[in-house]
């Protein structure tokens, strides 16, 4: 069974959660956290400025997720988290209150 998507070529749960999403689509790994850290941090400063204020979160996919964190994280104001699971991610963001999500491909036994 394909997944379904919706008008903008995301997947329909990610529509069906109304949350406004741009995919950034694929590059050199460094220049995708790049502008992923530097779009949660200019988003981080806001939502902290005020509660009702939208807040800027990030979702990479990264074939060991190592790189992109690290690159992240340099930016003030991101917490990027490697997550393998979807309780990795919970925890990430209710303990740690990460913003930004990276999502290991490749994986090893």
């Amino acid at each position: 069974m394909s997944p379904k998507f919706c008008h903008n070529h995301q997947p329909l749960w990610i529509c069906s959660l109304r949350i406004d999403v741009e995919d950034l689509g694929t590059d050199k790994y460094y220049s995708v956290a790049e502008e992923i850290g530097r779009r949660v941090s200019s988003g981080a400063g806001t939502a902290a400025a005020s509660p009702t204020a939208t807040q800027t979160l990030g979702l990479v996919a990264c074939g060991t997720g190592v790189g992109v964190s690290i690159f992240a994280n340099k930016f003030p104001g991101v917490f990027a988290a490697t997550c393998l699971s979807p309780g990795d991610a919970l925890n990430a963001r209710s303990i740690n209150n990460s913003n930004n999500c990276i999502n290991k491909t490749e994986r090893t036994s």
